[in-house]
């Protein structure tokens, strides 16, 4: 699943921009790094998702007019595991004890947790003008704590997210932005 929080300022004129400049994706240094997420993971994630941004646009450009395109900036800010919320019948007060009982020895279900920054700017000014932070939940769940976070769980939810980010920019498309891609 997915929740997004977007912002666009209302002074932005979309008909001056011809092309996005993608910015290498980024991923911040405070997310914690253990035995399940590991630097290796955080960088194929980062990669998988500027790989599909690339993919994803409509026509690509190796070299748009820098004072006419968008710059996007992506940042990978988060990636989690929590235990997965209680079932209904785990409320009841035997179904509390065998829950509790089940994360006490490690063996209870956990959803993985991606946190994404996107932010628009004016590749000419610098001028940020639009902010999307998502909240992405993986839909394969790991079977205990110790079962290391991949790629492979996070790519349906990393595809989502990419195909609602191009809707956006696609939003601004007019008969001067025509979607060209380049990479920093």
């Amino acid at each position: 699943d997915m929740v997004t929080r977007d912002w666009v300022a209302s002074n932005v004129s979309p008909s001056d921009y011809d092309g996005v400049i993608l910015d290498p994706v980024s991923v911040a240094t405070d997310i914690k790094r253990d035995f399940q997420i590991t630097s290796e993971t955080l960088t194929s994630i980062g990669q998988y998702i500027e790989k599909n941004l690339v993919q994803q646009i409509d026509e690509y450009a190796s070299t748009p007019d820098l004072n006419k395109s968008l710059k996007a900036n992506v940042t990978i800010v988060g990636l989690e595991t929590r235990d997965e919320a209680f079932r209904y019948y785990e409320y009841l007060p035997i179904g509390v004890v065998l829950a509790g009982g089940s994360k006490i020895v490690g063996i209870r279900d956990e959803e993985i947790n991606l946190f994404i920054l996107t932010e628009l700017s004016s590749a000419k000014t610098g001028e940020v003008f639009g902010l999307s932070l998502a909240g992405l939940i993986a839909p394969e769940r790991l079977e205990n704590s110790w079962e290391p976070v991949t790629l492979d769980a996070l790519e349906p939810v990393i595809d989502k997210w990419v195909k609602y980010q191009i809707e956006r920019i696609n939003q601004y498309q007019t008969p001067g932005l025509n979607g060209d891609l380049v990479l920093n």
